[in-house]
């Protein structure tokens, strides 16, 4: 009996492995397609239509909880400072480089970017290697950011833009973390304050 359980207990750790890195392998290739998926799809863009409806598909299925998604109220004591933390350090260094900030009309479609990218990498695949880990979020941070900075690889970011993304990646994992804020909703901001920053200070 203890050996069944050992045996199932093993499959469900490689399957909340397996499974996520195999949605990110379909994510990751509808980016590289994106253009002529996109002319199929009137236009939607694939890689965030994907990087959404993957979770949600998954939550229906009931195979994740809104709670391990992240998608709770969490710590807004720590997790309000922690997602403005990193894009006001971001402002202060433009702005002290003499850049002026100047938003664009991309701000909506960045935005819903941005909150589509920790909806899958922060709030599913972080979660399911959080379980896989036994709760080692040394790992399951480091392999979620190697998997979040290899897309931006494909998106054509230089070896030092990626190692960035990679430990920018590591920075809003914090954020959603239980230790962090303790919810999507800080990362997805962070992120997205941080994009808007990145993009608006020239």
């Amino acid at each position: 009996m203890v050996k069944k359980q050992e045996n199932s207990f093993s499959k469900d750790k490689i399957m909340n492995i397996a499974l996520p890195i195999l949605l990110w392998g379909v994510v990751t290739a509808a980016y590289a397609f994106r253009r002529p998926l996109e002319m199929l799809l009137f236009s939607i863009d694939p890689y965030v239509l994907l990087l959404v409806c993957i979770p949600v598909a998954l939550l229906l299925l009931k195979k994740v909880s809104f709670s391990e998604i992240g998608l709770k109220l969490g710590k807004p004591i720590y997790g309000i400072p922690l997602a403005l933390f990193l894009p006001a350090i971001l402002f202060i260094r433009f702005f002290f480089m003499g850049k002026s900030f100047v938003l664009t009309g991309d701000i909506l479609p960045l935005i819903i970017s941005s909150v589509a990218e920790e909806v899958f990498f922060r709030g599913y695949l972080q979660s399911q290697f959080d379980k896989s880990f036994n709760g080692n979020i040394g790992l399951s941070f480091v392999l979620t950011n190697l998997l979040f900075a290899f897309v931006h690889l494909i998106k054509g970011y230089n070896i030092l833009g990626v190692l960035s993304v990679g430990a920018v990646g590591l920075y809003f994992s914090f954020v959603k973390d239980k230790k962090g804020g303790d919810s999507l909703g800080y990362s997805a901001a962070a992120h997205s304050l941080y994009n808007i920053v990145n993009i608006s200070l020239r």
